[in-house]
C-alpha cells in the first residue's frame, strides 16, 4: 500500500476552482480519495479547506456515510441531500 499523497495549500486552490463542475459531494469525496490515496475520514477533512463554513454537523454526515457500499450507514444520495449546501 502506497502512503497518501499529501494535500497542499495549492492543491487546495486547484479543487476550489473544480468545485463548479460537481453537484455531488459524494463524487468529490470519492474523487479526493482516490486522487490522495485517502480514507474516507481523510478525505472529509479535505473539505475544511474548500468550504467556507464547513461544520462539525456537516463531518458528521460523512463519518457516517456507506463509503464502501457496505449497506451499513446512510447512501450517497443522502449525504448528497445533507451536504448539497456546500456546492
Amino acid at each position: 500500500m502506497t502512503s497518501p499523497k499529501a494535500f497542499t495549500s495549492s492543491d487546495a486552490e486547484i479543487w476550489k476552482a473544480k468545485l463548479g463542475a460537481y453537484s455531488s459531494v459524494s463524487k468529490l469525496l470519492r474523487d479526493l480519495a482516490e486522487h490522495y490515496g485517502l480514507s474516507r475520514n481523510d478525505a472529509a477533512v479535505l473539505l475544511y479547506e474548500l468550504f467556507d463554513g464547513f461544520s462539525l454537523d456537516d463531518i458528521s454526515y460523512v463519518w457516517k456515510w456507506d463509503y464502501v457500499g457496505s449497506g451499513r450507514g446512510i447512501s450517497d444520495q443522502h449525504l448528497d441531500q445533507q451536504l448539497g449546501h456546500l456546492l
